[in-house]
């Protein structure tokens, strides 16, 4: 299996691909860490705390004492060399679609790592050659579109994100509840044994991950499935709460 170590440029790629980035590694390993490099002083981007906060994002911060162009650049090579050099990853994907990475993927290359590069449609070719495997954004997968596009269809192009994101989560609740130790998928499970299931999937899927409060009951996210869930409280005092697939 991939390990795999994420390294974002924020000065040149929008905070609202981050999620389809997750998503995307997920299916080809273990994130082990991801590191988002920017000046936080400012919230170019859409990127903030509350971003880093909810994908378990680990912020390095770099301050422009002038208008450098580089500075982000540097500090994301220093972060990739110094991930090498503890050699806890054998993948490693960097978000940007900036060439000037072009000589540190083959670097990388050349110690055996296995690079994905992620970039928007303008990313030279070069670059992307360089990768062992390159993904384009594009901009569906935006929360803000661009003025150029129809304004008729911005209501699809966010339902269509919509979508696709509610059915991700859905398919990692029903995993988690087929995962649990009892392997008995027609029996009712506890919520601790299905939040027990989740953290060993991914210790990134906590309550703000299905999108609500850390404060809020485990109760609403199963809710928000009612064609896929039975929910109820075993006892009278509505302490001990249970999940099951429906038609299971």
């Amino acid at each position: 299996m991939k390990k795999i170590a994420v390294f974002i440029d924020c000065e040149n790629i929008n905070a609202s691909h981050v999620s389809f980035v997750i998503r995307t590694l997920k299916e080809k390993g273990d994130i082990i860490n991801i590191q988002a490099i920017n000046d936080w002083s400012d919230t170019q981007n859409g990127w903030d705390k509350e971003v880093c906060k909810q994908y378990a994002i680990e912020p390095i911060c770099i301050f422009k004492y002038q208008k450098l162009k580089n500075t982000c650049d540097m500090r994301l090579q220093r972060a990739v060399f110094e991930c090498i050099q503890a050699n806890v990853a054998n993948c490693i994907a960097i978000v940007s679609s900036d060439s000037d990475f072009m000589d540190l993927t083959i670097y990388m290359r050349k110690c055996g790592i296995y690079t994905i590069g992620f970039g928007e449609a303008k990313t030279l070719d070069t670059l992307k050659n360089s990768y062992n495997e390159f993904i384009e954004l594009n901009n569906i997968q935006t929360k803000t579109l661009k003025n150029t596009h129809d304004k008729s269809i911005e209501p699809s192009n966010k339902n269509t994100s919509n979508q696709n994101i509610d059915s991700n989560r859905l398919n990692i609740l029903v995993k988690a509840l087929k995962n649990t130790k009892d392997n008995d998928t027609n029996a009712w499970k506890s919520i601790s044994m299905v939040v027990a299931s989740l953290k060993t999937m991914n210790p990134q899927y906590t309550k703000s991950f299905f999108g609500i409060g850390s404060s809020s009951s485990w109760k609403k996210v199963f809710d928000s499935y009612p064609q896929s869930f039975e929910v109820r409280y075993k006892d009278s005092k509505k302490t001990i709460l249970e999940i099951r697939l429906k038609n299971s």
